[in-house]
């Protein structure tokens, strides 16, 4: 057993709650992807702001970046994404922007799963259909992870919508924002806040899928900071009062990791979360939550 496992009680509490369950959902967020060199939200809103500057107003490109920053830094980041979508000239320019900057004007193909998405899927191994995984990631790569791991090709499957009933055999990864991975483009791209806020009407099917994994199973957030605003208004609409989800955070390199100051910001964060039903792991880096997922399969 690794250092994280053995010398954390509440890593200990986490690795005993998930083993002693037959239901779990896995929430998996974008730091799975950025495991795997796809860009992490900043440079990814950034480099979509380029294009958009670079399409839109004939100015000189070098102030394209400056042009860039200075909206994200005075936007929330799915503010800066409606100012894509308002330059764009239409929605499937938009998709096309969207898909071109995740991938770095490379193919799905070219990335593979790191080692949260290879643990996630390793779980679903060891726990069966039992555990549920969801992702606001529009990339392949847990369906990579979970071909991995030895499940059929043919049995592994993107859903961009909820689905009462699955086939015999079936390992599905549900895309709440859209999926866009090597099968192609799939389902609306969800990013700005124009899209964020349609889902807010209540007509969604992400609003009932989510609520009910929230209400019926424990819930396991990975490679999330909790920041996307769907996420955070379902957990708020749960509003559930006995803590029975857990978040995994990974500590971010400009974060104090020990001292006063970084005990305070963790306990401030439990103590948020905890009003939504959701106890808080702290880990330094996101190896630590593959360790983590693996020591539950133990």
């Amino acid at each position: 057993m690794g250092f994280v496992a053995v010398s954390r009680p509440d890593a200990l509490e986490l690795i005993d709650t998930i083993s002693r369950t037959d239901r779990i959902a896995v929430f998996v967020g974008s730091g799975v992807s950025a495991e795997s060199g796809i860009p992490a939200w900043r440079q990814f809103i950034l480099g979509l702001l380029v294009r958009a500057f670079d399409a839109a107003f004939k100015a000189d490109p070098s102030a394209a970046k400056e042009w860039a920053e200075s909206i994200l830094d005075s936007q929330q980041v799915t503010g800066a994404a409606a100012v894509v979508r308002a330059l764009a000239p239409n929605d499937d320019v938009f998709a096309d922007w969207l898909v071109a900057e995740l991938y770095q004007g490379s193919s799905p193909s070219m990335f593979q799963p790191g080692p949260i998405a290879n643990a996630v899927a390793g779980l679903r191994r060891e726990l069966g259909s039992g555990m549920v995984i969801a992702t606001t990631n529009y990339d392949d790569l847990l369906e990579k992870a979970l071909r991995g791991a030895g499940f059929a090709a043919r049995d592994v499957r993107p859903y961009i919508r909820r689905r009462e009933r699955m086939a015999p055999g079936a390992v599905p990864v549900v895309h709440l924002h859209g999926y866009a991975g090597g099968a192609g483009r799939k389902g609306k791209l969800v990013l700005s806040e124009e899209e964020y806020t349609r889902m807010q009407r209540g007509a969604a099917w992400q609003e009932d899928y989510v609520t009910d994994l929230l209400r019926l199973r424990p819930c396991l957030f990975v490679g999330t900071s909790l920041v996307d605003p769907n996420l955070i208004r379902h957990l708020y609409g749960y509003g559930g009062n006995a803590a029975r989800h857990w978040a995994v955070f990974a500590r971010q390199s400009d974060e104090p990791r020990s001292g006063p100051v970084a005990e305070a910001r963790e306990k401030a964060l439990a103590a948020r979360w905890g009003r939504c039903g959701v106890k808080t792991l702290f880990v330094d880096h996101y190896s630590d939550v593959a360790q983590l997922l693996n020591e539950i399969r133990v």
